[in-house]
């Protein structure tokens, strides 16, 4: 079957979902009615055996493994960073000194190794270490789980953010500013890998484009953030390493096609419901920004899929339904702060989760004729079920 792309949808599908979204709230009315990477590093173990006294290097090849593998079951990606290799002993490090993780991991840290894709994760992984006469050997073992943020678009790997977990206004925005940022590096990332792999000049372009706009979006963030009362400095995100085809797919079905179309949508949302006016004009100059990069992320979807093999495909599209399975609605704010940044309620930002998981699934768009009962219905009928699905 041939890959068509539905970006073009993106538009239209927004506007049905708000509108699903704002007539259940009005029913109600009628009616009364954070990505944090977790990692498990080794225990601090009691040290090793010293080498033997024999000062003889072995000739021991480097040995690096990882796996950054997105996880069928989760909008995450599943980590694990093995290797082995040698280091010079510092002249200020004894034959006979035992070392801790902290120690080990600064001595061997500096040294370059190629994680390939997972450097995000494996680079600043903690290692334990055995002295040797006039070596060091460092060995890594490392593994955890790297979850996205609800209300966050697209990320590059690795991505964790550096900010305390704080409630209020200025640090929401804050927050939004620091994954803005993120998004600069994941564009930028994406722009070189479509090059290095032929895709269109469009693709590219439209990638190295949004790595602008995200730049534009990271100050917009930042001026309300102060306009809040926070002050805090952003720490730069780290450069991610180029990716496998493959490996490139799989981040897009779940950073593109869910995150970043949802992000879309919400930012769509908060153009028209922010009560404060700076904030409803920032907004709206981001949120057609966002519904492009959204647009992207399915044309690029469209381009990858016919490269990759069925097996690929189908892991693809697994990754995709669980990261719509998981995202589950979630608010950041509460009472007059959400209302001033716009944000859905609980209730409303679940029918906008659902109207874009209903079209990501292909189930037939929305049911328009899903509304309110008239009012002489509601002064016959119980208000329990002010709005109703009706027969097809």
């Amino acid at each position: 079957m041939p890959v068509t792309s539905r970006d073009g949808e993106l538009p239209a599908i927004f506007r049905r979902a708000i509108a699903l979204a704002l007539a259940s709230t009005s029913c109600l009315v009628a009616c009364g009615a954070k990505t944090q990477l977790e990692g498990t590093a080794q225990p601090e173990a009691e040290p090793g055996p010293s080498a033997p006294p024999a000062c003889v290097r072995p000739t021991i090849p480097d040995e690096l493994d990882a796996t950054c593998k997105g996880k069928p079951t989760d909008s995450g990606y599943e980590f694990m960073c093995t290797g082995q290799w040698e280091i010079d002993r510092p002249s200020n490090v004894g034959v006979d000194d035992a070392l801790s993780i902290e120690e080990c991991t600064t001595l061997c840290a500096p040294v370059t190794k190629d994680w390939g894709e997972c450097d995000g994760f494996c680079a600043k992984a903690p290692a334990s270490c055995i002295v040797a006469c006039d070596w060091i050997t460092c060995r890594v073992e490392y593994g955890g789980y790297s979850t996205f943020s609800t209300n966050a678009g697209r990320r590059p790997p690795g991505f964790a953010s550096a900010l305390p977990a704080r409630g209020d206004l200025g640090d929401f925005f804050l927050g939004c500013a620091e994954l803005e940022a993120a998004s600069v590096v994941a564009f930028e990332l994406l722009g070189r890998e479509l090059a290095a792999h032929g895709a269109p000049a469009a693709l590219v372009g439209w990638a190295e484009r949004a790595a602008v706009e995200e730049q534009h979006h990271t100050a917009a963030m930042l001026l309300l953030a102060r306009r809040f009362g926070a002050h805090d400095a952003l720490t730069p995100p780290q450069p991610a390493r180029e990716r496998s085809l493959f490996a490139l797919a799989l981040d897009n079905a779940v950073e593109g096609c869910v995150n970043e179309t949802y992000a879309a949508l919400v930012a769509t949302w908060q153009a028209e419901h922010a009560s404060d006016p700076v904030v409803r004009a920032t907004m709206t100059d981001i949120a057609a920004d966002e519904t492009s990069h959204a647009r992207f992320s399915w044309s690029l979807d469209a381009w990858l899929l016919p490269r990759l093999t069925p097996a690929e495909r189908a892991e693809i599209a697994c990754a995709r339904t669980s990261a719509l399975a998981r995202r589950k609605p979630a608010l950041a704010l509460d009472g007059a702060s959400r209302r001033k940044a716009g944000l859905p309620s609980l209730r409303e930002a679940g029918i906008l989760l659902s109207s874009i998981a209903e079209w990501v699934h292909g189930s037939g768009a929305f049911d328009r004729r899903r509304r309110c009962r008239p009012a002489e219905d509601r002064a016959r009928a119980p208000c329990r079920a002010p709005c109703r699905r009706r027969a097809r």
